[in-house]
C-alpha cells in the first residue's frame, strides 16, 4: 500500500479532533516525503533502519520554517506520529511488529521552566493601560487574568464562548474544551472574575450573535496567533529588558499558573486535572522544574558556607 494511502486510512480509523488531525498528518506527511526521496513509497517497505535514519535527519537538519534545529520535544513528536502510522500498519497486517519495537523514541531534554516573576506580571497588567480604547484595555486585562489564573491553553481561551462563563455568589468558573475533546471546569479567583465580568458586561461591544468571549478588531474572535501578538505588544510596552530569560507567551502564562499552584502547596494530581493533561506524567515535568528551582533558592551556596566556618 502506498504511504499516502496508508495515511488516509489511518485518518479514517482515528477520531481525531481537527487540531490533532492537522498535527499528526503534518508530521507523518513530512516523513512520507522524506521516505520518497529515499526511494520508499510503500508502507510494507518501511524498516527500522529507515526510520532511524529519518530520526537522525530530523535531529541534525535545521527546520525549513525556523532555520533552527528541532527541539528534543519537537523531534519526539515527529517520531510519535510516525510510530502511530506504523502501529496502524501492524494492526492491519501490513507490517511486522518488530519494526516498531526496534525504534527507540529520542530522549526529551528536561529543562527548568522559565516562569514570570510577580513583578513581571504587574508590568504586563500596567502595559494594558496603554491600549487604544477602554474596551481594548478591559479585554487585555481580562485575557491576562484568565491566562494566569486558570492555566488554559491559547486555543482554549480563544474558543471560549459566553455561554460557558459562569458567575455565581462567591464563585465563578469557565468551561473549556481541552485536547482530545476533554472538557474541564477552571475556577476564577476574585481578581480575575472581576476583570472578566467588567469586560463582558461593561465594555465588550461585539454583536449579540458573536458567541466568543474575547473579540479582536472587526468583531471576529481573537486567534492564537493574535493572542501571541497581543502578549508581544504588552511586553514591548512594559520594556523587553524586564523579561530577559523568559518568553512572553500564552504558554509561559500556563507555566506560571502551574509553578504558582505547586508553590502554594497545591496537589500535583489536582493540577493535572486543572491543566487538562492526558496523564500525570506530563504534569510531573512542571513538578521537576519547580523542585529544581526551589533547590537552587533554598540552599546555601557551598563555597560561601565554607567561608563562614573559617
Amino acid at each position: 500500500m502506498q504511504l499516502h494511502a496508508a495515511l488516509v486510512e489511518l485518518g479514517f480509523s482515528k477520531d481525531w479532533t481537527p487540531a490533532s488531525r492537522k498535527w499528526f498528518t503534518g508530521r507523518i506527511s513530512t516523513f512520507i516525503r522524506w521516505a520518497a526521496e529515499q526511494g520508499v513509497t510503500e508502507i510494507e517497505d518501511v524498516t527500522a533502519p529507515l526510520v532511524r535514519r529519518y530520526i537522525d535527519y530530523r535531529r541534525t537538519t535545521p527546520s525549513e520554517v525556523t532555520g533552527k534545529l528541532l527541539s528534543t520535544y519537537t523531534l519526539y513528536g515527529h517520531v510519535l506520529a510516525v510510530k502511530d502510522l506504523l502501529n496502524w500498519a501492524i494492526r492491519e497486517d501490513l507490517l511486522d511488529e518488530k519494526v516498531v519495537k526496534r525504534i527507540e523514541r529520542p530522549k526529551r531534554e528536561q529543562k527548568v521552566l522559565a516562569v514570570f516573576t510577580p513583578q513581571q506580571i504587574d508590568r504586563l497588567f500596567a502595559a494594558c493601560d496603554q491600549g487604544e480604547t477602554t474596551e481594548q484595555i478591559a479585554r487585555d486585562k481580562a485575557i491576562l487574568a484568565v491566562l494566569i489564573d486558570t492555566g488554559v491553553r491559547a486555543n482554549e481561551l480563544c474558543t471560549l464562548t459566553r455561554d460557558r462563563v459562569y458567575f455565581a455568589d462567591g464563585d465563578a468558573w469557565i468551561l473549556v474544551d481541552g485536547k482530545g475533546r476533554r472538557q474541564r471546569e477552571c475556577g476564577l479567583g476574585v481578581r480575575s472574575r472581576n476583570l472578566l465580568h467588567r469586560y463582558l458586561y461593561r465594555y465588550r461591544r461585539a454583536p449579540r450573535d458573536v458567541p466568543y468571549v474575547f473579540i479582536a478588531k472587526g468583531g471576529t474572535p481573537i486567534t492564537p496567533l493574535g493572542l501571541n501578538r497581543l502578549l508581544h505588544r504588552l511586553c514591548e510596552r512594559a520594556g523587553p529588558e524586564h523579561f530577559k530569560g523568559v518568553r512572553v507567551s500564552p504558554h509561559t502564562c500556563r507555566h506560571f499558573f502551574a509553578f504558582t499552584y505547586l508553590q502554594n502547596g497545591g496537589d500535583v494530581f489536582k493540577l493535572s486535572r486543572a491543566m487538562g493533561h492526558s496523564s500525570i506524567a506530563v504534569t510531573q515535568g512542571y513538578l521537576s522544574a519547580f523542585t529544581s528551582r526551589e533547590a537552587r533558592k533554598g540552599g546555601t551556596p557551598v563555597f560561601d558556607a565554607l567561608a563562614k566556618k573559617r
